[in-house]
């Protein structure tokens, strides 16, 4: 692999022996307002200084702005061709990477990172990965489920990192026979299944453990990621996926719903209905290469639910197409359902009697899938939530940022180099310097550009 690197330190952002996004200290706090900058005790983040919070330092001391030029470093472990563009911090948990791949020339693909709850207290730690597929309109610069849903808050206290792909409008996430349009192209399936993964063990400490949920076209595709890659993944969930893809008129309705998401022909996709390539991407006529995964579905039944406005007709949705949408999710989830249990594959199946086409109901199914998620992960209660609270100078801190909502602690506090603290919040993170009068927070961008 080929990765950009500071030439002044020789870390990329992907590196490992550490394994560590790069953390850019020094330019970071320069890049803050003078007068929050010096009001901060200033740190180097939990893993720079050998798995400490590392040395406060006085203004004095903040290092020189690091030098702009880069150099190619060679990094094992990743496939030919494949290399981390940049990484761009939102947030001290959230961070957008984006990756070259010669799969999907037209430019980096980016994948956003929730990162696990010890991520930080626990440096040396590895941990699962739970990815979440977006839906048939997919945007190029953020994912469905930051813009829609509550992911980054429910997962903040799990001890999971969170793999969110962004882009894909109207995809399937798979590999299309002939590209969707000149000039792009469509080559999901590979970069998912033979390039990500290495990438996020190699940079970003996520085991081989993973889960892959997705909702409507993401449904199919986890569904059909799964069962074509059995050996990736021991969980796989459908929110509202279409997983008959071959029944009479089903192949039709997905190609309207390209057509009309992107403007693209589905036969472009897998070719023309009833070929080989459709029925290799029909969930329900491989369910039998799930039998040693945790199989999670659900969908609800179109009818206007606690989240919907009801329509002219009573029962009804005021929009008709969340209503058609989720009843053919419904169908063809019945159908896949009904083929596991002649297969004698065990599903998890949860039908509302409720409900339509919308991120709402998606985001209720992702905590209720997250029980399932853990027990197959294998993990510690401890591991599934968070049991803290806050103490002492950090506790005096988190009381006078209320107006900040950092929200709850999803760590006790822990060590940071001479005798320091620090803990974390569902919205930032709350530093002390030993013998300090206070502890101070940092949350927002100026939180992210600190971690960074």
């Amino acid at each position: 692999m080929r990765i950009a690197a500071n030439t002044r330190t020789g870390k990329s952002p992907a590196s490992r022996p550490s394994r560590r996004a790069s953390r850019r200290v020094g330019a970071a706090v320069l890049a803050l307002p003078l007068s929050v900058a010096l009001a901060l005790p200033l740190a180097a983040p939990a893993a720079a200084q050998g798995g400490s919070l590392g040395n406060y330092l006085d203004p004095d001391d903040v290092p020189e702005r690091p030098t702009q030029d880069v150099t190619e470093q060679d990094l094992p472990g990743l496939p030919d061709g494949v290399d981390v563009d940049r990484v761009e911090w939102l947030s001290d948990r959230w961070a957008n990477v984006y990756i070259n791949t010669p799969s999907m020339p037209e430019g980096p693909v980016l994948v956003q990172i929730l990162l696990a709850r010890d991520w930080y207290s626990q440096p040396d730690r590895d941990f699962p990965s739970v990815w979440a597929l977006d839906g048939l309109r997919a945007r190029d610069d953020e994912s469905g489920w930051t813009l829609s849903t509550n992911i980054q808050q429910f997962y903040a206290d799990k001890n999971v990192n969170v793999i969110m792909p962004v882009g894909g409008n109207s995809s399937f996430y798979t590999d299309w026979d002939q590209q969707p349009e000149e000039g792009k192209t469509y080559k999901w399936e590979t970069f998912l299944t033979q390039e990500l993964p290495a990438v996020l063990r190699e940079g970003w400490r996520t085991t081989e453990q993973r889960a892959i949920t997705g909702i409507s076209m993401g449904g199919t595709a986890a569904m059909n990621l799964a069962h074509r890659h059995p050996e990736l993944f021991q969980f796989v969930g459908s929110f509202s996926g279409y997983l008959d893809t071959t029944s009479p008129g089903v192949p039709q309705a997905i190609n309207y719903a390209t057509n009309d998401g992107a403007g693209y022909d589905a036969q472009r996709m897998w070719g023309r209905y009833g070929s080989a390539r459709w029925n290799e991407n029909d969930p329900k006529q491989h369910v039998d290469a799930l039998k040693d995964m945790t199989v999670y579905v659900s969908a609800g039944n179109g009818n206007a639910g606690p989240y919907d406005r009801q329509g002219p007709i009573p029962g009804f949705p005021e929009n008709p197409a969340a209503f058609g949408l989720e009843a053919m999710s419904r169908m063809t989830t019945q159908t896949f359902a009904n083929a596991a249990t002649r297969a004698g594959v065990d599903v998890v199946t949860k039908y509302r009697s409720s409900g339509t086409h919308d991120w709402p109901y998606w985001q209720y199914e992702m905590t209720q899938a997250w029980p399932y998620i853990a027990q197959t992960f294998g993990l510690s209660e401890e591991d599934r939530g968070a049991k803290c609270a806050a103490v002492g100078k950090i506790a005096e801190a988190e009381k006078r940022q209320r107006s900040q909502n950092l929200g709850t602690c999803t760590t006790n506090e822990y060590d940071a180099a001479n005798g320091g603290k620090v803990q974390d919040f569902r919205n930032g993170r709350i530093y002390w310097k030993k013998d300090a009068d206070k502890a101070w927070a940092t949350w927002g961008r100026i939180g992210a550009r600190y971690s960074e």
